[in-house]
């Protein structure tokens, strides 16, 4: 497991529990060309022929339910992208597509989107960081733990994965861009299906 690649803190504050659930503020960091995923680069290469293959997306979707409410999703979908001739070299990752929950106001009300670009290894990271949350969830289903702790993954490409409590039950953050962008709350209870779908995607790319 690369270490440069994948992160996980257990954060403590000493600011007091909050009493609503608030988005975590990672740190920005400006994207440089040479961190950001291998698959993104070689998708925005200009004056080069490349070939690119998407295929079907697996999706987990928001639970919560309202008249005026549209849920939120991510979706993971595996890519493969080379050089023709190179297919021997070829990229595989995962694209990862949050889309917001919110509120239909009005006919111009719609969903915040973000997209992330994870490289195979990078989302191999994350597989292992899904893993992890779902043992510490069965820590703190016996232990709850203080509201200021979280654990959280941050990949190059401005994903970021986070499992923090929540007063109403724990929850599963997934966020694409800085921020304030794309970010869906799942309850943690979907974190095991999150994870079947991630492995589902990587299955596709070891397949191909």
């Amino acid at each position: 497991m690369s270490r440069h690649t994948y992160t996980l803190l257990l954060c403590l504050t000493f600011a007091g529990c909050p009493t609503k659930v608030i988005q975590p503020a990672p740190v920005p960091v400006e994207p440089k060309p040479d961190n950001l995923p291998r698959v993104k680069k070689l998708l925005a290469s200009t004056d080069l022929l490349i070939i690119k293959h998407f295929f079907p997306p697996t999706k987990i979707v928001d639970p919560k339910k309202g008249e005026f409410l549209s849920a939120g999703s991510c979706e993971f979908e595996p890519v493969t992208v080379f050089e023709p001739q190179k297919e021997a070299e070829r990229l595989k990752g995962i694209r990862i597509e949050i889309s917001s929950t919110y509120v239909r106001e009005n006919a111009y009300s719609k969903a915040e989107k973000g997209v992330s670009f994870l490289d195979i290894d990078e989302a191999r990271d994350l597989e292992n960081a899904f893993s992890y949350m779902g043992r510490t969830e069965e820590d703190w289903l016996k232990q709850h733990p203080a509201d200021d702790l979280e654990v959280t993954f941050t990949s190059k490409d401005d994903f970021t994965a986070v499992m923090l409590p929540g007063p109403n039950g724990d929850i599963l953050l997934l966020q694409s861009g800085r921020i304030g962008s794309a970010a869906v709350y799942l309850p943690v209870s979907l974190l095991g299906e999150a994870a079947a779908k991630l492995r589902s995607a990587l299955s596709t790319l070891d397949a191909n």
